[in-house]
């Protein structure tokens, strides 16, 4: 089965999945082994001599749809890349998806989403001192206030270059130092562009 949907499409569908059925079986107090979820298909049951039957989509798969307006095809590709990582366990073979249940790993990974969707770094404050052989007096982060990072940054540096530690210890060390300071999502969220752009300068 074709799609169009991009890989981080998929993962962003399937965590919404696993949040949905989630937030269902903690709203109802369940434990995920006695909670299942009917995600069929609407389809036509045929009778003979008597009028064919419609038989509507469960309500689960009608109240996810819902929320984020998937196709059936696109819902079949992200149930089964589901089933197939354990994150659901269906109950009827084929393709017949009426007693779905959430897994361990499905609920582990549903948690996980939320808890990244609501975590907030914490702020350091003023009185954030350092304490050992590279200090700073005092520690503000923002764009708008005093910065001693790139103090503390260099004598980080000057320390691992005066230590008595092996060459393959420094450089280690070095590594360590250029992998905080010269990562742009740390700097970012600290408000410390320039000490990032100061390490990248000093071809640290």
């Amino acid at each position: 089965m074709t799609t169009t949907m991009t890989e981080v499409e998929k993962d962003a569908l399937i965590n919404k999945l696993l949040i949905f059925m989630k937030n269902d079986i903690e709203e109802d107090g369940l434990s995920i082994n006695s909670a299942w979820f009917d995600f069929d298909f609407e389809k036509t049951q045929k009778y003979y001599n008597h009028e064919d039957e419609i038989i509507p989509e469960g309500n689960a798969l009608n109240g996810f749809k819902k929320q984020t307006n998937i196709s059936d095809d696109d819902f079949r590709i992200i149930i089964n890349i589901c089933q197939t990582h354990g994150y659901v366990k269906n109950d009827y073979a084929g393709r017949n998806y009426k007693q779905v249940q959430l897994t361990d790993d499905g609920l582990a990974r549903a948690v996980s989403v939320v808890k990244q969707q609501h975590y907030k770094p914490q702020e350091m404050g003023s009185t954030n001192v350092f304490h050992g052989p590279v200090s700073a007096e005092q520690l503000q982060i923002g764009n708008n206030n005093t910065q001693n990072i790139e103090i503390i940054r260099d004598n980080i540096i000057k320390e691992i270059e005066k230590s008595n530690a092996s060459k393959d210890e420094k450089d280690s060390a070095m590594k360590t130092v250029m992998s905080f300071f010269g990562s742009s999502i740390i700097t970012n969220a600290l408000g410390l562009a320039q000490v990032g752009l100061g390490l990248k300068n000093a071809g640290i």
